[in-house]
């Protein structure tokens, strides 16, 4: 199924809807498939639905706010040397809220060995409420980085939502996955072992 064009397409009749409503009719649209929320346009190409590996890439620049954080950036030039998990998501997608827990242990469990986990919110400044009533009910012990326009999410060229990428501690991409269900973060840490394991 093709997901429905962004507001500035002139799509569904010409209404104007805005962006967040797009993601979550995009959302609504595919869920009865089974399918991942794709919050890619339709020129966005679908590159995996679950886990796959990638042959070694380099990982497109990032460089974004962190939440709660005024005037600090996060990049990955900073964490040279680390396995990096990068986590896109919204607050409007529950499969994303339903894996945040899963990623908080990942974090927890594999920081002493050189994982961070950067979870990448793609909501503009509407949903700045949701996006702080979220974080302080889950209090995550990884950095929430804000992707307002998605320009980072389209560099990655992420697939649906939610989605993990690994990027190895060269700072080349390695392996993806996208949506969720409860069992999947076990992928997740195989992978990241894998990854730890490499040399620098």
């Amino acid at each position: 199924m093709i997901p429905p064009k962004p507001p500035a397409a002139a799509a569904h009749g010409g209404a104007n809807l805005s962006r967040r409503r797009w993601l979550q009719q995009t959302a609504y649209s595919l869920a009865g498939l089974g399918a991942v929320a794709t919050v890619a346009s339709t020129a966005w190409l679908p590159v995996a639905y679950a886990g796959s590996r990638l042959a070694p890439q380099p990982a497109p620049p990032l460089r974004l706010p962190v939440e709660g954080h005024a005037d600090t950036f996060q990049t990955l030039e900073a964490l040279a040397g680390r396995v990096v998990l990068l986590n896109f998501w919204a607050t409007w997608c529950v499969p994303c809220r339903r894996e945040f827990p899963a990623l908080d242990a990942l974090a927890k469990e594999f920081a002493p060995a050189g994982l961070t986990v950067l979870a990448i919110n793609v909501e503009d400044a509407d949903a700045n409420a949701e996006v702080t009533a979220f974080i302080a009910k889950t209090n995550p012990s990884f950095q929430i980085l804000r992707d307002a326009d998605m320009a980072l999410a389209r560099a990655y060229r992420i697939p649906g939502m939610p989605a993990v990428l690994l990027v190895d501690r060269k700072g080349q991409l390695r392996w993806q996955h996208s949506g969720y269900e409860p069992g999947d973060e076990k992928q997740y840490r195989r992978q990241v072992h894998l990854l730890l394991a490499e040399p620098a």
